[in-house]
């Protein structure tokens, strides 16, 4: 194989690759797996009581407030015990902002 011949073959594979991105990219907005994943990620970290901006690129809470029976407040993100939440209709409620986390 001479080097034009490996000139070529890597010319080939790069358009391949190239031509395969691209089409990926167009797959996934077609069928809108991007924004499908943002959003499952964006929910289970709402599930989890947090704030979607904190959560890092695996969709997890950046610092889990769920051990020690600590909570992050929805709003003002202050912590707060689960234990010692006033609750009101059912709703906790905070002590610092005084707003209803219902996304615990």
């Amino acid at each position: 194989m001479s080097g034009s011949d490996l000139f070529y073959v890597s010319i080939f594979l790069i358009v391949w690759i190239v031509i395969f991105l691209v089409c990926r990219e167009i797959v996934c907005w077609y069928f809108k797996i991007n924004v499908r994943v943002e959003l499952l990620r964006e929910i289970r970290g709402l599930l989890k009581g947090g704030d979607p901006s904190e959560l890092d690129k695996f969709g997890e809470l950046a610092n889990d407030a769920d051990a020690g029976g600590l909570q992050n407040c929805y709003y003002c993100k202050k912590q707060f015990s689960i234990d010692k939440v006033k609750f009101v209709n059912d709703l906790p409620i905070c002590f610092s902002c005084g707003k209803d986390n219902r996304l615990f």
